[in-house]
């Protein structure tokens, strides 16, 4: 079964395997709203899973929905360079920001209650620690506000897509793998 398009490139069905923190899949959603929409986009929202001491990045399996499934969670470092990467990224593709998922992990008191008993991944997408360290995800957020204050952001350099709103609605998800295919790597 194809996953549905998504900012996440974790889940995404073309980078989820192999590229799961392509920072591509985020402006690249960014660009299709914009065209669909016509207006500029706050692009709310994006992330990752790390993984529990933020020191490895690996594939998990964890059950969802009755079945067990791959999950990527990534170490601090690969999450904060993906961070910077995707808001470098969109402000080239004219987005009018974006918001992280989440602000804070989950406190361990929660862990073995649903959903992140089995949802471990969960646990984790915030951009500081559940005992308040900042993680360097929460690093590039607050590296990138540094640059909105002080106008010092990259200017778009990419182009608004032009997408007609019938033929894109007839095939979202293969309309969005085939302008992946186009943008990977070019964004």
């Amino acid at each position: 079964m194809k996953m549905k398009a998504t900012a996440y490139s974790i889940y995404y069905s073309l980078t989820a395997q192999d590229d799961p923190l392509n920072s591509d899949v985020v402006p690249l959603a960014n660009l299709i709203t914009e065209a669909l929409g016509g207006k500029s986009v706050l692009l709310e929202e994006f992330g990752y899973a790390s993984s529990e001491k933020g020191d490895e990045s690996k594939h998990i399996t964890i059950e969802r929905a009755g079945k067990l499934h791959w999950q990527y969670v990534a170490s601090d470092a690969d999450g904060g360079r993906y961070y910077r990467e995707v808001l470098t990224k969109l402000a080239r593709c004219g987005s009018l920001g974006a918001f992280g998922w989440m602000f804070s992990d989950y406190d361990p008191s929660l862990w073995e209650k649903l959903p992140f008993k089995l949802n471990v991944h969960e646990r984790f997408f915030g951009l500081t620690r559940y005992n308040g360290t900042v993680k360097p995800s929460g690093e590039a957020m607050r590296e990138f506000a540094h640059l909105v204050e002080a106008g010092e952001l990259p200017q778009r350099s990419i182009s608004p897509l032009q997408l007609g709103s019938d033929k894109w609605y007839r095939d979202p998800e293969g309309n969005f793998d085939q302008l992946f295919q186009q943008w990977r790597g070019r964004i």
